[in-house]
């Protein structure tokens, strides 16, 4: 991680130890820092067990730039080859990089960082990578400049101390901001963007266009297939390198498993990969589902039994929503919109720490890349009179819960209407499903008005409606909305448990081959996620890679909340009078879903949205508001 803190007037040098101490909070000891010319630069590594050196200083280039790196370079080797240099310092890389290209350094680089730049005339640059990228915060204030990993160096400094209610709000709505930070005065850094700080103003530039249209060459279905697997492979590869005990969060599914393979394929002899499941829990009685299913571990076991390199680990699901929910503000500073989704992660983290991991990878950038399902072809193979390969999507739909032309007309024709149209038809033949996010937040009608967060909401949250009518919309649906601070849940993990985090899935040359691949790359001969079965032939069991069923998320909420319930009911009645919730919170609904709790599970997905997902929403909500401003619970 890293900070930087410039400031006119008076210079107390006690600043550098306090902003040290705040950044290396989790770690062993204080961050590094050093005082430079007329500011404070401090950096803290991701790996706990790292040792901080007194003799550390910002790399400072020959053209005098002075440069803060945060997180790996994936193509060091070929930055070298074209800037005829090859530092081992990340950092010096990063400075020679923008030394020869400007602002195109940043499409030079592969990786998953974030940067900053002191340049010799004062001005101070920031930047994050395109598609994963640790957090970078800032505060510009008269003459303050305040940059950093983790708000909460801006409050050791005196800096950006208040809630920005509509920020605040916003999230919980799941509505990216632009720029702006949580604290009144604070901002961010987006994904593939750069920020230039001068004197007295700031300005934003996206320097990497995510929903820009591309076009893979075109080849046979082989040689995309070996293609998609070669650049996987590289991303694997690149991403383990300089890592001696790995480990992977794996699921039955398709994305983790393709990745572990890999993985394993990179292990030197005598090397094992530890992967770690996370199960229901143990009182879930799931009820038999065709379309989905709700324990990884058997296909995790069979998966295991092919590959005598993998060392798999479960861990029963028993932990609360709430599982070292402070612990995650205080490391991340911010209360994001999904991170209850994330929190049962955190005893997967810890047995990565029991088993010595230096490094997790995951594969959340699988759907969005080889495991994408190629739902928008529905319609392109409508459009454009493919007919067989529509009459075996149609066939073959894993979702279908009708007859074929209830499935043409809602997965072909039916993204093609106009919303208001589209809603209409559904509330009259009985099938309207009431939006996403509704169900999700937990915020009153006022605040959502108030703030305008039905006008800015990615459209597929709100309208309810199932499938996508070509794949830019599906891509909206995916980038539009942002990473909704996913860099800041990882970054806070990180912290908690020293352990870095990698997803292969997310190797930008890997991203952009996937998404400028064809439809039929995904959708094929009525089989969805081809593209990720093709590449798991031989490398998972046959039953796993041919499993038409989803894996749901948090299957188990309701075995997990109902023995919190008085307690949670509790908490939303003290909070009726916290001025940081009042108005913003919608205490009476969520009181009375408690009151309304069902005897147990249905299989319904609203029931989980408006049951599993709100309540823990608005009990965040709640502790994070009395977090910031240091008030007790009632």
């Amino acid at each position: 991680m890293l900070a930087f803190y410039r400031t006119t007037g008076v210079k107390d040098s006690s600043v550098g130890d306090v902003i040290a101490r705040s950044l290396g909070l989790f770690g062993d000891r204080p961050a590094d820092w050093k005082l430079a010319g007329d500011a404070i630069y401090a950096r803290h590594s991701r790996e706990r067990a790292a040792r901080s050196s007194s003799r550390w200083s910002p790399h400072r280039s020959k053209t005098g730039l002075t440069v803060l790196f945060n997180g790996f370079i994936d193509n060091m080797a070929e930055l070298c080859a074209d800037l005829h240099d090859c530092p081992t310092d990340p950092a010096a890389i990063y400075a020679a990089a923008f030394e020869r290209w400007g602002e195109n350094a940043d499409i030079q680089i592969v990786g998953d960082y974030c940067a900053l730049i002191a340049m010799p005339d004062g001005d101070i640059r920031l930047s994050r990578s395109p598609w994963r990228a640790p957090p970078l915060h800032f505060v510009q204030s008269g003459g303050t400049i305040c940059a950093a990993s983790v708000p909460r160096i801006f409050h050791a400094c005196g800096l950006a101390t208040k809630l920005d209610p509509a920020k605040f709000a916003a999230n919980q709505f799941a509505v990216p901001g632009d720029t702006e930070g949580w604290y009144q005065g604070s901002n961010q850094v987006g994904l593939g963007q750069s920020v230039l700080i001068q004197q007295d103003r700031w300005s934003a530039h996206q320097y990497y266009d995510h929903l820009a249209s591309r076009k893979t060459p075109g080849a046979s279905r082989e040689e995309y297939v070996a293609e998609a697997d070669r650049l996987l492979s590289d991303g694997c590869r690149k991403m383990s390198e300089g890592f001696t005990s790995p480990g992977i969060f794996l699921s039955g599914g398709l994305d983790s498993p393709n990745v572990a393979a890999r993985l394993i394929g990179e292990l030197s002899d005598g090397k094992t990969l530890a992967s770690f499941t996370f199960r229901p829990h143990r009182d879930h009685r799931p009820k038999q589902d065709k379309h989905s299913y709700t324990d990884d571990w058997p296909a995790v076991q069979q998966f295991a039994a092919m590959h005598p390199q993998l060392r798999p680990h479960t861990l029963d699901g028993v932990a609360g929503f709430d599982t070292k929910l402070q612990e995650m503000f205080l490391a991340t500073g911010l209360a994001p919109i999904g991170l209850p989704n994330m929190l049962q992660y955190h005893p997967l983290y810890a047995e990565a720490k029991k088993q010595r991991c230096d490094v997790v990878f995951d594969a959340e950038f699988g759907n969005a890349t080889f495991s994408n399902a190629g739902s928008w072809g529905f319609t392109e193979y409508f459009l454009r009179g493919k007919w067989k390969q529509l009459v075996r999507a149609i066939t073959n739909d894993p979702a279908r819960e009708g007859s074929a032309i209830w499935t043409f007309l809602t997965r072909s024709v039916g993204p093609l209407l106009p919303g208001p149209i589209w809603r209409g038809l559904a509330r009259l033949i009985g099938r309207e499903a009431k939006a996403p996010i509704e169900l999700i937040s937990p915020l009153t009608n006022n605040a959502i008005k108030r703030y305008g967060l039905r006008n800015r909401v990615a459209p597929d949250l709100l309208s309810g409606r199932p499938h996508y009518a070509n794949r830019k919309a599906m891509l909206h649906a995916l980038f539009e909305r942002g990473e909704m601070h996913a860099g800041d849940i990882t970054q806070g993990f990180e912290q908690l448990y020293g352990i870095v985090q990698r997803d292969p899935t997310s190797y930008r040359p890997f991203v952009e081959f996937c998404l400028g691949l064809p439809t039929d790359m995904f959708l094929h001969n009525g089989q969805n996620r081809w593209l990720a079965r093709a590449m798991g032939r031989g490398l998972m069991p046959e039953a796993q890679r041919l499993d038409t069923r989803t894996g749901l998320h948090s299957p188990d909420w309701h075995e997990r909340l109902t023995p919190q319930l008085p307690q949670l009911r509790a908490e939303l009645l003290a909070a009726a009078d916290d001025p940081d919730v009042a108005g913003i919170l919608d205490i009476p609904r969520m009181v009375a879903l408690i009151d309304n709790w069902p005897d147990k599970q249905a299989s319904g997905h609203e029931d989980a949205l408006k049951f599993g997902m709100a309540i823990p929403r608005a009990i965040m909500m709640v502790r994070y508001a009395r977090f910031v401003s240091g008030r007790n619970a009632a």
